[in-house]
């Protein structure tokens, strides 16, 4: 038994008790009091992964129960310990990467198995962040193996680095600076966010004004609305994301876009790997609702093939310039100004699926004329399009074009085109089968279909309720 014990630890005073009885099952009664150099204890008990240690801590922790306790996950919870530590300046480089965790401050409290966060603020790596909130079923987590966790946190942030991060997380070690990694959520984190982040980056995507909440439980995550400022507009989205299977992570998503400009989409996306249409050739802010589900790899990469979305989208003050096949229905059309189409409120809904983009016909108005467009866009660019335009723009009506002209009953011939092939290796020919009218009713009709089968699935609500907060923090603390 050590009672009112006090000394000088490092320059900094300290104050301590220590009572221990039955040296067959040790019980222990403690309590301390004071500052530490973080450094020392770290000295004092080195964690292999942790070095170049600096800061202190400010430290009133007590600790009752017997040792024996601590060495089962089924009793560990009996222990009691309560307190809190002040975290002064904490800095440390953590793994083979030395990721640095600076100006780490802050109140832990204690209390038994749980701890709450008051205020802790840092800087990881090149992101920031301040927490409020609760890890419960700390202690077990600790001590022990495959034992699960729960946060529950509020937190803010100036600037978060999801390249750096991800790479932290789920990447192997390596000098490299963009190494590859597996994404993962694991069974045991338990995660409930409120998040409130100023600036967010992500490859060539930046947001601002991230807000939010995040709930991950049985290696899954659900969002059920966060906003953001992105692309010059708004986004709004919820979704789940679903990595029990290690080899394909399920994703099924809603968005809301509130007038994200069209180029700003293509470059972020990298012009979705392809160079029929690229950024440069479009302008214009894009309103639209889109319902997805997809795969990705673990690398985040897409299965192609498992992709399915409706869009139903509007384009305001929509720009197409230099756009090459526009170029060549100069043949058709008669007018220069075919290099710069400004069109009016463009407005359609979008479906994809089988690695097709079905686009139903839609009327396009511009500064130049009014076209009917619509067909298919396969992943893989093989293309087919069809267009209707006015005859009045023709040059020439040659024999071939006979078989492409209708005349619509009020005096007003219309020319049919079909733009055919692929992206690389495309022709511009009259459309002349017989069949042209029901070719885009059967389009249309096609894609009803889709929309409506995919409408049907519900999957998004059957995954929601695998998710029910009400369960969220339920364990069996005597579970052997």
């Amino acid at each position: 038994m050590l009672k009112n014990i006090k000394g000088v630890l490092n320059g900094q005073s300290f104050a301590a008790n220590f009572v221990m009885s039955d040296f067959k099952d040790p019980e222990v009664m403690c309590d301390f009091k004071g500052r530490l150099d973080a450094a020392s204890v770290f000295d004092f008990y080195p964690v292999q992964t942790i070095k170049n240690v600096s800061g202190s801590l400010l430290a009133d922790v007590s600790f009752e129960g017997k040792i024996g306790l601590l060495k089962k996950k089924a009793t560990a919870q009996r222990v009691s310990t309560q307190g809190s530590i002040e975290l002064q300046n904490i800095s440390l480089q953590y793994g083979k990467d030395n990721v640095p965790l600076q100006n780490l401050k802050g109140s832990l409290q204690f209390s038994n198995n749980d701890l709450a966060l008051s205020n802790v603020a840092g800087k990881l790596g090149n992101s920031d962040f301040l927490l409020n909130g609760f890890f419960k079923n700390v202690i077990t987590f600790l001590l022990f193996e495959d034992q699960p966790i729960g946060i529950e946190t509020d937190l803010k942030s100036n600037y978060i680095d999801l390249n750096q991060l991800f790479a932290i997380s789920f990447s192997e070690p390596s000098s490299g600076k963009d190494q590859e990694f597996t994404f993962n959520i694991s069974r045991n984190i338990n995660l409930n966010f409120n998040c409130d982040i100023k600036t967010l980056k992500y490859k060539r995507f930046h947001g601002s004004n991230l807000k939010g909440d995040l709930l991950v439980k049985n290696e899954m995550a659900v969002s059920r609305n966060i906003t953001l400022n992105t692309m010059g507009g708004a986004l709004t989205c919820s979704g789940i994301v679903d990595t029990k299977n290690k080899k394909a992570i399920d994703v099924v998503s809603t968005l809301k876009l509130d007038g994200i400009y069209i180029d700003s989409v293509f470059y972020v996306f990298e012009n979705f790997k392809q160079d029929f249409i690229q950024d440069k050739h479009l302008k214009g802010q894009a309103y639209s609702d889109v319902n997805l589900e997809m795969v990705l790899k673990p690398d985040l990469r897409l299965f192609p093939e498992t992709l399915i979305a409706d869009i139903g989208v509007v384009i305001k003050r929509g720009e197409l310039n230099d756009f090459e096949p526009m170029q060549k229905l100069k043949r058709y059309i008669k007018d220069d100004g075919l290099s710069h189409l400004r069109f009016s409120d463009l407005k359609n809904d979008i479906h994809i699926e089988n690695k097709t983009i079905y686009i139903p016909q839609m009327e396009v108005r511009t500064n130049v004329t009014s076209l009917k467009v619509s067909g298919t866009h396969t992943f893989d660019q093989h293309i087919d399009y069809r267009i209707i335009t006015p005859l009045r723009q023709v040059k020439t009506v040659d024999l071939e074009a006979k078989d492409a002209i209708e005349e619509d009953g009020s005096g007003q011939s219309k020319l049919y085109l079909k733009i055919t092939g692929t992206t690389d290796n495309y022709r511009i020919q009259y459309d002349t089968e017989a069949v042209k009218k029901k070719i885009v009713n059967d389009l249309k009709n096609e894609v009803k279909e889709l929309r409506e089968a995919f409408k049907n699935k519900g999957t998004q609500k059957k995954k929601e309720v695998e998710l029910q907060k009400d369960e969220y923090f339920e364990w069996d603390s005597e579970q052997p």
